[in-house]
């Protein structure tokens, strides 16, 4: 790598570190709204590595997004402050530079490659076990007196005093099974876990009332019951989403999908499979778009590159937004995850043999 080429690539991971930081603490902030209780009563380990299990989660969205952004206020800077047309007069011409840009971005793509189909799946199921670690060390799982509390899944409780070990005058709320509402009454109760990592509502004195959508409703009154909330970890952690799937478990899932769920299940998980390789590529179409329009608008102002990098990362969403909706109606799902790379590649690459090839 030559003295230019490094110049380049260092001019582009300033900013992009800045960006990345940036955006990474906006998004973990707002996705640990729900877990600032959690995280004051839990150990100081426990939180860090939540904190970069979701970073590692989020890296597959973020990447991209800090490289868009490197790369505007790069080519931004160099045109304002005349280093283009310095180079030029040495006999280096812009695309020199650019193409530096486009191998960087392609290095990047094969990174994101990899994170996608394997590190952010490990990021998200890490830091769903850990924000269940540190639920479970609250005493009575962190159910509070006179509020909603919510467990686990679709279950919250409702207790009107919390005393010791006991929960009393308590309601229930469980709709985690489909198309079927269940609402416990019961004078006292408590959580206890089991050896094997399971949680059960041990209750008393009360009332079982189920409701379904077909209209029919059960009463069952009971002195003692016992509400199983789940089964070892696995219980606890659910059925994994498609984002916590590594990428055969993914196509296993996938398999399984096609031959046993609805239509509209299976391609939901197909769109996503294919939205992971498609989105990997992602820094190339944004170094197409993103130099020729940074150099031709520099002029604006500094701030010009940042809503170049907004635009340009909105439209690239909102056509695959557009395109996944047509997936129902047809529209093959790896056309439809690859649709925003091919329409921004093609007006990148115009506006690159346009503007940048020639300059």
């Amino acid at each position: 790598m030559g003295v230019i080429d490094r110049y380049i690539v260092y001019e582009i991971l300033q900013p992009l570190g800045i960006s990345f930081f940036f955006v990474s603490a906006v998004m973990i902030l707002t996705k640990m709204f729900d877990l600032v209780s959690l995280m004051l009563t839990s150990s100081p380990f426990l939180v860090i590595a939540l904190v970069a299990s979701l970073i590692v989660a989020l890296s597959g969205f973020l990447l991209p997004l800090a490289f868009l952004i490197g790369c505007c206020v790069a080519f931004a800077r160099l045109s304002v402050d005349m280093e283009i047309t310095a180079l030029r007069s040495l006999g280096v011409p812009a695309k020199r530079l650019a193409y530096t840009a486009l191998a960087f971005g392609g290095f990047l793509s094969l990174v994101l490659l990899v994170v996608n189909l394997y590190i952010a799946p490990w990021g998200n199921r890490s830091a769903k076990a850990l924000a269940f670690k540190m639920l479970l060390e609250r005493k009575n799982l962190g159910v509070v007196s006179g509020g909603f509390s919510k467990l686990f899944g679709r279950l919250e409780i409702y207790a009107s005093e919390v005393e010791g070990d006991w929960i009393r005058n308590l309601f229930i709320f469980d709709v985690r099974k489909k198309g079927k509402t269940t609402i416990i009454e019961a004078k006292k109760g408590r959580i206890e876990h089991s050896a094997e990592g399971g949680l059960t509502l041990r209750l008393f004195k009360g009332r079982v009332l189920s409701f379904s959508n077909d209209g029919k409703r059960d009463v069952l009154l009971f002195d003692k019951l016992n509400r199983r909330i789940a089964t070892g970890e696995k219980g606890l952690l659910g059925k994994p989403l498609k984002r916590e799937l590594s990428l055969g478990a993914l196509i296993e899932r996938l398999k399984r999908e096609k031959r046993y769920v609805k239509r509209k299940t299976y391609l939901n998980t197909l769109m996503h499979f294919h939205k992971r390789f498609a989105l990997a590529f992602s820094p190339l179409v944004f170094a197409l778009l993103s130099i020729p329009f940074s150099m031709l608008f520099h002029r604006e102002g500094r701030w010009s590159s940042m809503v170049i990098s907004v635009a340009i990362f909105l439209s690239y969403y909102a056509i695959l937004s557009f395109f996944q909706s047509l997936v129902y109606r047809g529209i093959p799902p790896v056309i439809a995850a690859w649709m925003p790379n091919i329409i921004l590649g093609a007006v990148g690459g115009f506006l690159f043999v346009k503007r940048v090839d020639q300059i």
